[in-house]
């Protein structure tokens, strides 16, 4: 049962040293946080713009699992990989653009497109973007 509206996702900082910190969510695994590589970062912390990326394709999942209802549209081999774009513009350092990437085999293509559309119109967390992701589907017949 999904809880009452509104909620809430609190997120903290710990043991900050410098550009570097814990990352607390909830009774999740802490994780190593900073800059990323491009701005004198370490390459194992997860970085903002990372989160940023990670949100939005684990969004991308998460709505599409609810949306997902239909036991005879199969989507096996399910990958999703996200690549954000940082660039210059007038406005500072933004992200121009933002790539869900969703590949699978599917026996129906016309429905499993469909389906991946609307977990992209749905998904929370690219709502809340300045700009719309833009979603890039692979999808196999099932052999």
């Amino acid at each position: 049962m999904t809880a009452t509206f509104p909620h809430t996702y609190a997120v903290s900082l710990s043991n900050i040293q410098g550009k570097r910190a814990k990352v607390n969510y909830e009774s999740s695994e802490k994780l190593d946080g900073g800059p990323p590589k491009e701005f004198d970062g370490i390459n194992t912390d997860w970085s903002p713009e990372g989160f940023l990326v990670a949100g939005v394709v684990l969004c991308f999942l998460t709505t599409l699992k609810a949306i997902h209802k239909d036991q005879n549209l199969k989507l096996e081999n399910l990958n999703i990989a996200g690549e954000g774009i940082l660039d210059k513009t007038k406005e500072g350092l933004v992200f121009t653009d933002i790539k869900v990437i969703v590949s699978c085999a599917t026996n129906d293509k016309a429905a499993a497109e469909k389906i991946l559309h609307k977990a992209e119109q749905f998904c929370i967390i690219s709502n809340a973007l300045k700009i719309k992701p833009s979603l890039i589907l692979e999808l196999n017949d099932l052999s």
